[in-house]
């Protein structure tokens, strides 16, 4: 009698633990299905030349804040990007598959990679229009040394999207090309610039901006008048 109660409770036990390690199973494949929101063969996912648009951006090893840190972005940095999101429930925030130059392949936070565009760097302070139409200006600048990604020109119109000096976002618009310059030696001093530029003292920012004009690599970007200048009045 004990022995096959025993038994019908044994047999029990397994049939629960089947279950449950079965409902574990189909709990995990919904996740999985919940993260692989796009196909993952390169055939279906070609990489696309994209632009970081925010300085120091981790680049991970799963779509996740608490994933391996593998490296930074810099902003304006030129990358790939295939056409893959996942989202990182715990903090609700959605994560770009991309490659790196040197051949790394990682995750990063989608909201600050711009795919299919190319960088510039804003040379001239420049006024944001919400269209390619002058009727449509705003009240919002770029300012020079401002960093973005070019999504599409129109004309003498290119659209943009990037932080505005002074901002704590992202703004998209238009702007006149004549304003921007796609040269990677002008990113880089608008980088450092950008850089000397926010220290809390004038002394400081004098000594990162006379580190800045004393690189010959640099000798030949059109800011570095504007910063000679600017260097100066921060001696007087």
């Amino acid at each position: 009698m004990w022995t096959k109660q025993l038994t019908l409770v044994a047999i029990c036990c397994c049939l629960a633990l089947l279950a449950a390690c079965s409902t574990g199973e189909q709990e995990q494949k919904s996740q999985k299905a919940d993260i692989a929101t796009t196909p993952a063969t390169a055939e279906e996912n070609p990489l696309r030349v994209a632009v970081c648009i925010w300085d120091d951006i981790s680049v991970r090893e799963e779509p996740s804040g608490s994933s391996k840190w593998l490296t930074a972005l810099s902003l304006g940095e030129e990358i790939n990007a295939y056409r893959i999101l996942a989202t990182d429930s715990a903090k609700d925030r959605e994560y770009i598959k991309i490659q790196l130059k040197d051949g790394t392949e990682g995750w990063s936070v989608a909201s600050f990679i711009v795919p299919d565009s190319r960088p510039a760097v804003i040379i001239s302070e420049s006024s944001l229009y919400r269209r390619p139409d002058v009727l449509t200006k705003t009240d919002e600048n770029f300012a020079m040394t401002d960093v973005v990604a070019v999504l599409q020109v129109q004309g003498d119109w290119v659209e943009v999207r990037g932080q505005r000096s002074g901002d704590n976002w992202l703004d998209q618009g238009w702007v006149k090309s004549s304003n921007l310059s796609y040269e990677k030696v002008d990113l880089a001093v608008a980088k450092f610039a950008k850089d000397a530029l926010t220290k809390t003292s004038p002394q400081e920012q004098a000594n990162a901006l006379k580190t800045l004009l004393d690189n010959k690599d640099f000798s030949s970007s059109v800011l570095m008048e504007p910063m000679r200048a600017h260097y100066a009045s921060l001696l007087n």
